[in-house]
């Protein structure tokens, strides 16, 4: 019952950072859990983040507790932290025949914490 008709994407800014991730049992399955981030970065601190979380929830969700931890932040190691629990205010995961709702919301933490690590790390 749902048909996609349109796609707009935004033209990337050079300061942009974009970092997509994605967890599964096996290559080629799906995923269990996943991240898609971009991000603009001005004098090493994050703006106009965006993140969005996809597998432990029923459809795609924006994280706005973690994208708000991160807003006008340099990404250090305290900032992601704060931005990986705000994912348990963002999350409620789906109970999975191989996961339980804890074991997603960990795996989701863990993917936030390396898409962030890796922007932090472009902007060294």
């Amino acid at each position: 019952d749902e048909l996609l008709v349109e796609v707009r994407l935004p033209i990337t800014r050079p300061d942009d950072i974009h970092v997509f991730d994605e967890l599964s049992r096996r290559h080629g399955d799906f995923a269990m859990v996943g991240v898609a981030c971009r991000a603009h970065h001005r004098a090493g601190t994050l703006d106009d983040i965006r993140i969005a979380c996809f597998g432990s929830e029923e459809k795609p969700t924006v994280a706005r507790h973690a994208m708000a931890k991160l807003q006008g932040r340099a990404p250090d190691a305290a900032t992601i932290d704060a931005a990986a629990d705000g994912l348990s205010h963002d999350l409620a995961p789906m109970q999975a025949l191989e996961s339980d709702p804890a074991m997603l919301l960990h795996l989701q933490r863990v993917l936030l914490r390396r898409a962030l690590a890796t922007i932090a790390g472009n902007l060294a």
